[in-house]
């Protein structure tokens, strides 16, 4: 009995060893052949986040958030995940990918400046969205934006993609009354029908709408 203490003893001085020389998977993995012994479960969860810290800092955020997203609310990890979709998804945007920007930057939960991004980027993840889905159909900035929508569905996508990232610089009672716009719209599209919609021309349509 007191050999196999001495031997347990032994494993666990092996994986204090191992995680002091920042060998952090096999610490990981002799303190979890141990069990409940001592703090062993504690030093797994430990190994994981400091394996995790150690990808983070190498600029590998993908596998960094697979981690910290695992370890749940142990020690910081919640808000490392959100600093990895931060960075995750300043990649997407060097990469013009703003879809997936726009899924990391929500997953940020407000982590830095990622409020303004997610808004910045709204817009050209709305555009995105249309020209992978074949409903773009022609792209102006002057006079504007007009889109085929082929169904209600597809303006609900609009009002969620185009005007959350015009909240901030259009005036409340205008943005309201462009959804009222957009909503009408909606009503009018059938399912199988097609309905072409000049986006900017709503808006001044709600515009003359707010100051009548």
């Amino acid at each position: 009995e007191d050999s196999a203490e001495m031997v347990t003893a032994c494993r666990y001085g092996l994986a204090m060893e191992a995680y002091d020389s920042a060998d952090y998977d096999q610490a990981g993995k002799l303190f979890a052949e141990l069990g409940d012994y001592q703090n062993s479960a504690d030093m797994v969860l430990e190994c994981r986040y400091q394996t995790a810290n150690s990808v983070f800092a190498a600029g590998e955020y993908d596998k960094a958030l697979t981690i910290f997203a695992e370890l749940g609310d142990y020690a910081d990890s919640a808000e490392m995940a959100c600093q990895c979709n931060y960075y995750l998804a300043e990649e997407a945007i060097a990469e013009e990918d703003y879809l997936q920007a726009r899924n990391y930057l929500e997953a940020a939960q407000g982590w830095k400046d990622s409020v303004r991004l997610l808004k910045e980027v709204s817009g050209k993840a709305f555009m995105q969205y249309l020209q992978e889905n074949g409903k773009l159909t022609y792209v102006n900035t002057e006079p504007g934006y007009t889109v085929t929508v082929t169904a209600a569905d597809d303006v609900t996508v609009i009002l969620d993609y185009v005007f959350d990232s015009r909240s901030e610089s259009v005036h409340m009672d205008q943005y309201v009354t462009t959804k009222l716009v957009l909503g009408e719209a909606k009503a009018a599209v059938s399912g199988s029908g097609t309905t072409y919609i000049n986006l900017l021309g709503m808006i001044s349509e709600s515009e003359e709408r707010v100051a009548g």
